[in-house]
């Protein structure tokens, strides 16, 4: 069977399926969007999202929009991780889609190409999508509240809002009184070979702000997802504090490397790779897990202050979050270096 012949029969699937049973809600972006009235097949078309409907309703999310990290699934619940992925960050495909049969799409509320994209598809595909804010760790809570609204769970979704804005105003009082002079200098790697980050003014680097440091690099960015590339020499004129990694084998070339060796932050021994279970901590994708990332920071930079063990931390924001309770041996794998 060819693949036009394919997608036609599985879009005729899906039309002669679809419940006649409909709502119309409003989306974070003003929308009014017609669902079905219990939603079961969810699928997240944005990474950002994608954590949150698997806090908010694993058991009716369908697929994933990228490969889970290894380890993972030690922190999810059943299932998740066996899930099929779709890859969203390049034009979705429309087969895949089908397949997986969903009943409603998720997405974020910020302009892009690709988002367009992928509206113009569910479009064709006549799939009902919902638009959720998504950018900034402090939007998180009304977007649970919203979705679970959507999806019918309004308990659900205002217990992940309320533990969510709990944590981010407890961070935010501790750290609120630290002098500018006293907040670490904070370079953010996303490449291997560390000369690619964001701007200071980036959303992604509000992970160290709130952690109470200051993003290394200062530039006129205002994009979400741009990036930075730099030269060595400017990176060792820039001379952070503090280097972030995003993985463990490149803090391990940073640390070893004898063009780095002059930067404070290698010869104090601070560089350190973020953590990314079951979801990264900081950014790929950046989502509400950030908050657990800004309290691991925080602990790195301002470590008076911030005396308490991580580990139970982490283990109550697990089985608040995902309905797991992480055994101690994934916990040191996670947290241990």
């Amino acid at each position: 069977m060819n693949r036009r012949l394919t997608l036609s029969l599985l879009l005729l699937l899906g039309l002669f399926s679809h419940s006649s049973m409909a709502r119309t809600v409003t989306d974070m972006a003003e929308r009014s969007v017609e669902i079905p009235d219990h939603p079961q097949r969810l699928f997240p078309a944005i990474t950002a999202l994608t954590p949150v409907l698997v806090a908010l309703a694993p058991e009716h999310t369908v697929a994933l929009s990228f490969v889970l990290p290894e380890g993972a699934q030690d922190f999810l619940p059943a299932g998740i991780s066996q899930l099929p992925i779709i890859p969203v960050l390049q034009n979705p495909d429309a087969e895949q889609v089908l397949t997986i049969q969903t009943d409603l799409v998720v997405s974020w509320t910020g302009p892009s190409s690709l988002q367009n994209k992928t509206l113009a598809l569910m479009e064709r595909l006549h799939k009902p999508v919902v638009l959720l804010d998504a950018e900034h760790l402090s939007q998180y809570p009304a977007t649970f509240r919203r979705l679970g609204d959507i999806l019918q769970r309004p308990e659900r979704g205002e217990q992940l809002a309320l533990g969510l804005e709990q944590r981010l105003a407890a961070l935010q009082q501790a750290v609120v009184d630290i002098p500018e002079s006293q907040r670490p200098r904070v370079y953010y790697s996303e490449t291997p070979d560390g000369l690619t980050t964001q701007c200071a003014n980036s959303s992604r680097m509000e992970v160290i702000r709130l952690a109470g440091g200051r993003p290394a690099l200062d530039c006129p960015q205002t994009d979400f997802t741009l990036s930075q590339s730099l030269s060595l020499e400017q990176v060792l004129l820039i001379n952070p504090d503090v280097i972030l990694t995003r993985d463990a084998k490149t803090a391990e070339h940073l640390r070893t490397d004898p063009r780095w060796q002059s930067i404070n932050a290698v010869r104090h021994g601070r560089i350190y790779s973020i953590p990314a279970l079951p979801f990264n901590w900081f950014d790929r994708p950046p989502s509400f897990m950030r908050i657990l990332g800004a309290r691991w920071l925080a602990g790195l930079l301002h470590p008076q202050r911030f005396s308490e063990e991580l580990r139970p931390y982490v283990r109550t924001f697990m089985q608040e979050f995902f309905q797991t309770t992480p055994s101690e041996a994934a916990l040191d794998r996670l947290l241990l270096p």
